[in-house]
């Protein structure tokens, strides 16, 4: 957990070695794409003398629930704070109070529209690489030409607003005879399962999905599954949540 050891040097600077309490607070608790990211921390932390609070919302779009848990962060004085913004623009003024209050704080998984300073650091995916190597891929699918449906467009999470502009834009500069059908998306199975069958139902020449988060990416392979006459159709997965995506025969790769 690099992050984590960020923290403790942010927190060993300004304390005086005595124990002291990290907040890690991700998207939602008890997923599988979440739940490393606690043991690490609480592995990490019996390296450092640190102790983990650990605390999420029960569902990733539950912004106000994220928002509560970092205001009682500050409000108890915990010496460091790790934080998986739920959406970009609601989680500045929380941020900022804890900066403020002198947390250090360390934003991972997705970046929000503030600088980095003094107690304020970023941990990140390469989402532009994420995105040409998703390109790559569908390119060498589609055999340089056809249709590929981009699911999940979330712009609450700048990370796959970045990786999605990123794989269009390398489609797009390269093989423009690639077409892409983007839909919008969201953290709730059962609207991203609906909207991956219409997609299908209306775009009968797709041969290849990406689904730019954990759950269009199930949503996906659930639909080519189901939907009869897809089933050439590939998946690219952006975010497994820690399931077996690999026994699903529709699943080409994981970025």
């Amino acid at each position: 957990m690099g992050w984590f050891t960020v923290v403790v040097l942010f927190c060993l600077g300004c304390h005086s070695g005595a124990p002291f309490t990290v907040a890690v607070i991700p998207r939602t608790s008890g997923t599988g794409l979440w739940e490393p990211e606690h043991g690490g921390a609480e592995t990490a932390a019996l390296h450092a003398r640190a102790h983990v609070y650990w605390n999420a919302p029960t569902r990733e779009d539950d912004v106000e629930g994220q928002i509560s848990i970092v205001n009682q962060v500050i409000s108890k004085g915990y010496q460091g704070l790790v934080l998986a913004p739920d959406q970009a623009l609601a989680l500045i003024a929380p941020v900022r109070r804890a900066v403020a209050r002198g947390i250090p704080t360390v934003i991972v998984s997705s970046p929000l529209p503030l600088p980095a300073g003094e107690k304020l650091s970023y941990i990140l995916n390469d989402e532009e690489t994420g995105g040409r190597i998703a390109a790559q891929r569908v390119v060498e699918l589609l055999h340089g030409h056809g249709s590929v449906a981009v699911l999940g467009v979330n712009p609450d999470i700048t990370a796959i607003m970045i990786r999605e502009r990123s794989l269009e834009r390398s489609l797009a500069l390269n093989y423009p005879q690639i077409h892409v059908i983007k839909r919008m998306g969201s953290f709730n199975f059962l609207h991203e399962q609906q909207v991956a069958e219409e997609t299908l139902k209306a775009n009968p020449e797709v041969r290849v999905i990406v689904g730019m988060m954990w759950a269009s990416a199930r949503a996906a392979m659930s639909a080519v599954e189901e939907t009869p006459g897809f089933g050439e159709t590939k998946v690219i997965a952006f975010d497994p949540d820690g399931g077996p995506l690999f026994d699903v025969g529709v699943v080409d790769s994981v970025i």
